[in-house]
């Protein structure tokens, strides 16, 4: 491992850390040989920029890194902001669906493929349609929509709602599509096979959101109350439903 002296003013990203630093100083850096795998693909060594390791921690070339993402990063000298632009918003084709409906609304979520190698990503959303004439507002606590995921072993893992009350207003044809986050695949992991040890789980786990090999079913509930004034004695304004589909990690 070659070690050189670097002056570093610009922005050094993490390898293990969503926080990015903007730095000025003079530090003593080894130029780290370590290959980067971006969805599960491994880039060519020729084509990366010098990787450091400093003080054990891994600093990778932050616009080189978002180029693989498809974003465009830009630096304002004078406030000194980093702008981190992408686009979320891919063509993307499904191969598996399965919808629901409750009254005016229609719930279906969809799959781009029935399976998955085991480190690809999954790619995972779900659509709520409201069919009705007249406009409608609903309430809800955090996202509208919220994931879990089932195992052959009927162990159940799902996301956590915010208490925080939100109104929204609907027209006929509105559409509310939501992506999976792979954050539920690594509660999942750390809380079925790491629960007596979920911290040390995470900090040595390089891609904890990797589900283990198996089949598995995932589901989306859609969960709201109708209405302009929230009623938590009112369960007849209340809705609560959900569609699933299955997959296999190979």
């Amino acid at each position: 491992m070659k070690t050189k002296v670097v002056a570093v003013c610009a922005v050094l990203l993490m390898l293990y850390s969503a926080k990015a630093e903007a730095v000025s100083l003079l530090v003593k850096a080894a130029v780290s040989h370590v290959f980067l795998v971006v969805n599960n693909v491994q880039l060519r060594a020729d084509s990366i920029p010098e990787i450091l390791n400093y003080k054990n921690q891994i600093y990778v070339p932050l616009r080189y890194v978002a180029n693989q993402f498809g974003a465009l990063v830009g630096y304002d000298p004078t406030s000194r902001n980093v702008y981190i632009d992408h686009d979320d918003y891919g063509q993307v084709r499904s191969k598996l669906n399965a919808s629901v409906t409750e009254g005016d609304f229609e719930l279906s979520i969809s799959s781009a493929s029935t399976k998955y190698k085991q480190g690809d990503p999954i790619k995972l959303w779900s659509t709520l349609t409201y069919r009705g004439e007249a406009p409608i507002t609903v309430s809800h606590g955090g996202s509208i929509l919220g994931y879990s995921i089932i195992d052959e072993d009927q162990y159940r893992e799902g996301e956590s709602k915010t208490l925080k009350l939100q109104y929204e207003t609907l027209q006929k044809g509105d559409h509310i599509i939501d992506f999976l986050h792979p954050v539920l695949f690594t509660l999942y992991t750390a809380n079925k096979y790491h629960s007596d040890d979920v911290e040390t789980f995470m900090q040595e786990t390089p891609r904890p959101h990797i589900l283990p090999k198996g089949r598995y079913t995932i589901m989306v509930h859609a969960e709201f109350d109708i209405g302009e004034k929230f009623d938590p004695a009112d369960e007849s304004q209340h809705r609560k439903f959900s569609a699933e589909i299955p997959i296999e990690i190979e």
